[in-house]
């Protein structure tokens, strides 16, 4: 990906969790880049193109990413280096992608994907310590969820708070680290 298409999608990142998806206007953006309109539609076809292409640019920096980075390596070390990167994960991007879904259906079955993909990756890591497939789905869920939630509690939620929660989930996966 050209390093100009990349802004134009970082742009419209940050632009959607200031403005939310009514911000995401062609208009908006050129004016956010100081850009031309010819600019931008030299990378995208119109506002739906670019609309496609931020969603695949969040799914590929913030699952594909991670996924890639932690796939070769031994479950355990790949689950501690996940749980690393996803509290890293700029959490107002997760929560605007949220808010995007409530409204599009598109939006939506891209969240729905991410989510799938990345539940489905813990639990196969899961699997893979020797965790019994159906406990590994439930850990999987809970840990997500858990995930999730604390990003929204964030600047409440105590990190020491958080670190005795993601604990005991390990424990419960029959891991104490």
């Amino acid at each position: 990906m050209s390093k100009a298409r990349e802004q134009w999608l970082e742009t419209g990142l940050d632009v959607l969790v200031s403005d939310g998806s009514p911000g995401l206007t062609i208009d908006h953006l050129c004016t956010r880049l100081s850009k031309t309109k010819g600019s931008f539609y030299h990378h995208f076809a119109g506002r739906e193109d670019f609309c496609n292409a931020l969603l695949e640019h969040w799914e590929q920096k913030h699952t594909d990413d991670l996924i890639k980075a932690t796939n070769d390596k031994e479950p355990g070390l790949a689950l501690s280096e996940l749980d690393r990167f996803a509290r890293a994960l700029p959490f107002d991007r997760e929560n605007a992608f949220r808010q995007w879904a409530q409204g599009s259906p598109q939006a939506a079955e891209v969240v729905r994907r991410v989510d799938t993909r990345r539940v489905a990756y813990v639990e196969q890591l899961l699997i893979s310590k020797g965790t019994p497939g159906g406990l590994a789905h439930t850990l999987a869920w809970l840990e997500y969820s858990l995930l999730l939630g604390a990003s929204s509690l964030r600047g409440v939620l105590p990190e020491e708070e958080r670190r005795k929660m993601h604990r005991l989930v390990r424990q419960l996966e029959g891991n104490n680290s």
